[in-house]
């Protein structure tokens, strides 16, 4: 319905707040993982970071921001880039947690409204940014993934890719998954 469509919006965007009124996100492990995404985007040209750094790519499960900083930091620029990803984490969270409940239960419950100030979590506080993303994507997958029970040729078909993406962005969000899967 329009009300929860409308609803899931106004509470995603609320979410978006503290990342929005923020000029620098205060996380704490975020300031190591912008140091690393400027020596990826730098790749080797800077002979002051070439003297002391290397950055090689490697098909690993926890490479969810650093793909998505790989496309839009030449954009916006990386601390931009940055913010953008980790400050959409809690709506896409919230969002997700919505999501689910409704495909769970045909509506979006009390419960799921007390569970959306964990969007905010510890590991996002952290700045766990690759964790975090997993956690708000898979819980969209797994709204997904009950959305096309009746349908399971064709939910096989998108959750291949989806799997290996969830995987990429970081192994916890695809085991999560996979677990309620």
């Amino acid at each position: 319905p329009l009300g929860e469509l409308a609803l899931i919006l106004l509470l995603s965007a609320a979410a978006a707040l503290p990342a929005v009124l923020a000029p620098i996100l205060p996380l704490i492990d975020l300031g190591g993982h912008m140091a690393r995404y400027a020596v990826q985007l730098d790749a080797g040209r800077s002979p002051v970071l070439a003297s002391w750094y290397t950055f090689q790519w490697g098909l690993l499960p926890n490479l969810g921001v650093d793909l998505l900083v790989q496309v839009l930091a030449p954009v916006m620029g990386l601390e931009r880039a940055v913010h953008l990803i980790v400050g959409a984490t809690p709506p896409l969270t919230v969002s997700g947690m919505l999501l689910l409940s409704r495909a769970a239960h045909g509506r979006i419950g009390v419960n799921a409204l007390y569970a959306l100030p964990l969007a905010i979590s510890l590991p996002d506080l952290y700045g766990f940014a690759n964790f975090a993303l997993s956690i708000a994507l898979a819980f969209h997958a797994m709204a997904l993934w009950i959305a096309l029970e009746r349908r399971p040729v064709l939910r096989t078909l998108v959750f291949v890719p989806i799997g290996f993406a969830l995987w990429l962005c970081h192994l916890v969000g695809w085991a999560v998954f996979s677990l309620v899967a």
